[in-house]
């Protein structure tokens, strides 16, 4: 960006990286375009951390209230995004891979009041060959939903019990 924002580089990267892998997995594609998306996504710049969860959610609303859980039960800590967009609705944080547990992810929505039109946000996974997505809908009441993963796969989200 224009303020030299090394993490907003490195979200710009991500992004870029998911972009062309998402394109590499279309069954349609052809010899010629996974050529070009293949030497792509080899020119791109490569990240310190081996893994990275990309947090898409609903771009001009609010953005989601966002909490990383890592270590052992009993010696957790909580840690924001390592970058966030705000309004763009984009954060990332960046993943060791986790040999004490699995991390656990928090995201809450401000309440609102119902109907209201549903608030989604999308879960990317990057590691070194793969990529998984998950779409998780935050209530409108604003409670907490949570999501784990534990080194190989995104678990289910749940609702979280208020402590």
């Amino acid at each position: 960006g224009r303020d030299a924002s090394t993490g907003l580089a490195d979200l710009a990267g991500i992004e870029a990286q998911r972009l062309v892998r998402e394109a590499l997995g279309r069954p349609d594609l052809g010899g010629d375009d996974r050529r070009l998306l293949e030497r792509a996504l080899a020119e791109l710049p490569k990240s310190e951390a081996l893994t990275h969860l990309l947090v898409m959610g609903p771009p001009g609303r609010e953005p989601a209230g966002l909490v990383l859980e890592r270590g052992p039960e009993g010696a957790r800590t909580s840690t924001p995004p390592d970058v966030t967009t705000g309004s763009l609705g984009l954060a990332l944080f960046r993943l060791d891979p986790p040999a004490d547990g699995a991390v656990k992810l928090s995201l809450r929505r401000s309440a609102a009041l119902v109907p209201e039109v549903p608030y989604r946000v999308e879960l990317v996974v990057l590691a070194a060959e793969t990529l998984e997505r998950r779409t998780v809908e935050l209530p409108a009441d604003g409670g907490r939903v949570e999501v784990q993963y534990d080194g190989r796969a995104l678990g289910e989200p749940k609702r979280a019990t208020e402590p």
